[in-house]
């Protein structure tokens, strides 16, 4: 069952994606707009005046655990925002969509570099997110 969701996922995230590549003229996210903070066992992110902005960003979060928590917050009134963390193997450990506001423990995954990835079609408002190894 967790392989089909990890399935399900990744062909979601894909289709975000690609989504994303075949928008025309789109806002992207400009570097006063973003405050990211990167230490270990901890990863922040906060976007603001985010208006029609389709972006994708990656970043690399070194967790120490097999799990993270995920606590975030939107304030997303237009489009759609994912977020998804992959573990060292490639395997997601979690996808949900930012304006739904699903806190909580990602599933299990392996210690190491995990790869953040934000991906934005067409967000107005602002949002944030924070990662942190869990306890």
């Amino acid at each position: 069952m967790a392989a089909l969701r990890q399935r399900i996922a990744a062909a979601s995230f894909l289709v975000s994606a690609l989504v994303h590549v075949g928008c025309s003229d789109p806002n992207t996210l400009e570097s006063g707009q973003v405050v990211e903070v990167n230490l270990l066992d901890r990863f922040e992110f906060e976007a603001t005046g985010l208006d029609n902005v389709t972006d994708t960003r990656s970043r690399l979060f070194t967790n120490t655990g097999p799990q993270a928590t995920v606590d975030v917050t939107a304030g997303i009134t237009a489009g759609s925002a994912r977020l998804q963390l992959r573990d060292p193997a490639g395997a997601v450990v979690y996808s949900e969509f930012i304006e739904d506001e699903v806190d909580g423990l990602t599933d299990v995954g392996g210690p190491g570099l995990w790869q953040v990835d934000v991906v934005l079609s067409k967000v107005t408002g602002e949002f944030s997110f924070t990662l942190e190894r869990a306890p």
